[in-house]
């Protein structure tokens, strides 16, 4: 009886070691993979060639120390498109407000009989009368702004050296003003000042940039600004084109 019950106890123990699954073992000589690089390409940008501009080394219609803003007008005109916004930025900082493109001129005269010649640069449309952009003096050698007109803007210049100046700033608010240039004075004396505006329903108008509103007429204020934008004995402008 006990070599039949250590039999048994032998077979469940050869059955239990059977039924143990084998340890997990690394594959040491795993399956290659494939190894893919991907390329990137890259452009590097080059910008557009700039057209050389061939600029006037001197303007003998006008003083030396007008020279760099006729360069800088000169650069504006439309055969420079490559240039136009360098240009347009130098026009900015030598105090225009708006220049025309492709029939810009200037104008050499003395104003006000003291000596000293002005700069008048100008615009002119095709079939038109020129007008003026803007009005410079000198000073020690010295370029100086006395004025300068956008698209919102206009002047007129008299032959006795009266500058009528009319900006709009709306269409109902406008300002005009009359100005001369003292012999040697590097700014303008403004010698009239009207502005007009369209307030609570009427039209006003006052004399100083401070002064009271007064009602005024829609008759009264047309027959003011048609004098002050017409007035007698406009300068004539001798239209010098900034490309010769």
């Amino acid at each position: 009886m006990k070599k039949i019950i250590a039999l048994l106890l032998a077979l469940l123990l050869l059955a239990g070691c059977a039924s143990v699954a084998e340890p997990a073992v690394a594959d040491v000589n795993p399956p290659e993979v494939e190894e893919t690089t991907e390329t990137t390409t890259t452009t590097e940008w080059t910008p557009l060639p700039t057209q050389p501009i061939d600029l006037p080394t001197s303007f003998p219609d006008a003083p030396e120390v007008y020279w760099p803003i006729l360069r800088y007008l000169h650069m504006f005109a439309d055969d420079h498109e490559g240039n136009i916004m360098y240009a347009m930025d130098a026009l900015w900082f030598a105090g225009f407000g708006f220049a025309t493109r492709g029939n810009n001129g200037f104008m050499i005269a003395d104003i006000n009989g003291d000596g000293i010649d002005e700069l008048i640069v100008m615009g002119q449309f095709e079939g038109q009368d020129p007008h003026m952009i803007a009005l410079f003096t000198q000073h020690n050698g010295v370029a100086v702004r006395l004025g300068s007109w956008t698209h919102r803007a206009s002047a007129v210049l008299t032959v006795d050296g009266i500058i009528y100046d009319r900006a709009s700033n709306s269409s109902e608010s406008s300002v005009h003003t009359s100005a001369k240039l003292e012999p040697g004075a590097t700014r303008l004396t403004t010698l009239s000042f009207h502005e007009h505006d369209f307030i609570d329903g009427q039209n006003v108008m006052r004399t100083s940039p401070d002064g009271e509103w007064q009602p005024s007429s829609e008759e009264e204020i047309q027959a003011l600004w048609h004098n002050l934008i017409n007035p007698p004995n406009p300068m004539p402008l001798t239209f010098i084109p900034i490309e010769q």
